[in-house]
């Protein structure tokens, strides 16, 4: 064999061996990045149910602090008491922070379902009292008196509610539903979040955000707003009530200047209503929707770790005759 030929065949074997290394460096990053993409997604479960097992011992120290706050069903509920107190946790793991609010501090949409919408029968023509505040509401959040009127017809179709004999409304309602693209049926039951209002054919998005701090849809079918609970900037929800008669104004100053420990009963906070404004508040048909205690809270927990960021909603419901509270609702979703 001469010495080209020799050569040649250093210069091939150098080249497979070349290969060979190309070949084998791809294939180490490629074990490398599954490697990383691995024990990131298992940092990520870790910190995921270290998240979700805090959240939930944070859910069951607010069950035990509202059964001891409100054992007894005739002490009024406030802002003073444990269960409103912020909850925070941090380690070197992770941080949570948990808060809970009173989920009765808004005008609950399934009561249109009851068979009595109003303390009064209406005179041939004119709206319910329930109706009246729900429209009320409604303009205080920027929507015009027409499209609220409409929007409200729209809502008693949407919940099935029997128009009676005059059901014209009722069927204008019916055919927007139909005229959407792609056309739709109205749910004809109960809601079971306030965002179903979006659904609403006529309903303006861009009010929603308002509101939606002013309307709810709690899983009953009685509106009983908690006076004890609401604060300053929740004033348009208690003007509402009173349909006006009370000013945002007014129903922020008589807000501030509540009991540290609440009103003890809803002819507490009217002798309270008529000896700052005597002329005012004279709606009586307001007493039926408001309260001094609470069946339905809120709790909002948000927990963090170095890559994730978690956000729960649990939904509590304290019974009225044992004053025991459970989780009826249990929302999460990653932020980050």
């Amino acid at each position: 064999m001469n010495r080209a030929s020799q050569q040649r065949q250093r210069g091939v074997a150098l080249l497979v061996v070349l290969i060979l290394l190309v070949l084998m460096s791809v294939l180490a990053a490629r074990i490398s990045q599954q490697f990383t993409r691995n024990l990131q997604k298992i940092q990520f479960q870790l910190g995921q149910q270290t998240l979700r097992w805090n959240s939930d011992a944070a859910v069951q120290l607010a069950i035990s602090r509202l059964g001891d706050d409100l054992a007894d069903g005739k002490k009024p509920s406030s802002l003073d008491q444990l269960w409103a107190q912020p909850m925070n946790v941090k380690t070197e793991e992770y941080q949570l922070d948990s808060q809970v609010f009173d989920a009765q501090t808004c005008f609950n949409v399934n009561s249109l379902l009851a068979a009595d919408n109003s303390t009064t029968s209406p005179l041939p023509g004119e709206k319910a009292m329930t109706q009246k505040v729900v429209e009320y509401l409604m303009t205080s959040a920027g929507i015009n008196s027409t499209t609220a009127e409409t929007l409200f017809n729209e809502l008693t179709v949407y919940l099935g509610i029997d128009s009676g004999s005059d059901n014209s409304k009722a069927s204008a309602a019916t055919e927007a539903f139909k005229a959407l693209q792609p056309p739709r049926v109205p749910a004809k039951q109960m809601m079971y979040s306030i965002s179903e209002l979006k659904l609403l054919p006529g309903f303006p998005v861009e009010s929603y955000a308002r509101l939606s701090k002013l309307l709810c849809a709690l899983p009953n079918t009685k509106t009983k707003v908690n006076i004890n609970s609401l604060t300053e900037q929740q004033a348009p929800l208690l003007s509402g009530l009173f349909l006006g008669e009370l000013t945002v104004d007014d129903a922020s100053q008589l807000i501030s200047k509540r009991p540290d420990s609440g009103w003890e009963t809803v002819e507490a906070f009217r002798a309270q209503l008529e000896k700052q404004f005597p002329v005012k508040g004279k709606e009586a048909s307001a007493d039926s929707y408001m309260t001094v205690n609470s069946n339905f809270f809120t709790v909002y927990t948000t927990g963090r770790t170095d890559n994730l960021t978690l956000r729960f909603v649990d939904n509590l419901y304290l019974d009225e005759e044992t004053r025991e509270a459970s989780r009826w609702l249990h929302r999460y979703r990653t932020i980050e």
